[in-house]
């Protein structure tokens, strides 16, 4: 789809369901836990990639702290093989979307956005649930 000069680069945004046991992120001591996480598919664009790709070593890096190694501090996300999509952990997910959306990526799909619920008289934002993966 071409939007004026630029083509809409569309992610779409679901649960992250891993193929086997070494697929996806994982936390503990033991990283035998599975973490909960969105997975992003879209067609392969290099520029989209990339964008993605500096987007968790942000969020990474942002995570870090002062004088802490960044070698300690898991990924945000990452490429996965098996499953052929991008992860993101959930604790991340919103600050990811928030930048793709800044950066003009259309999101699509189960968790891209948060609905509306209607309490009492008014209607708000559905917030996100990082241990569900997904809006509440």
């Amino acid at each position: 789809m071409e939007n004026g000069n630029q083509a809409v680069q569309i992610i779409y945004a679901d649960q992250f369901s891993p193929v086997d046991e070494l697929d996806g992120p994982f936390e503990g001591e033991d990283l035998t836990c599975p973490s909960p996480a969105v997975a992003l598919r879209f067609a392969y664009d290099s520029d989209l990639v990339a964008l993605v790709k500096s987007i968790l070593r942000r969020v990474r890096h942002s995570c870090s702290g002062r004088g802490r190694p960044l070698s300690k501090i898991p990924l945000a996300g990452d490429w996965s093989k098996p499953s052929k999509c991008w992860w993101v952990r959930s604790s991340h997910w919103p600050e990811v979307r928030n930048q793709l959306l800044a950066a003009g990526v259309k999101l699509e799909g189960k968790v891209a956005h948060p609905g509306r619920r209607k309490i009492g008289f008014f209607k708000d934002p559905q917030v996100w649930d990082v241990r569900a993966c997904n809006w509440r």
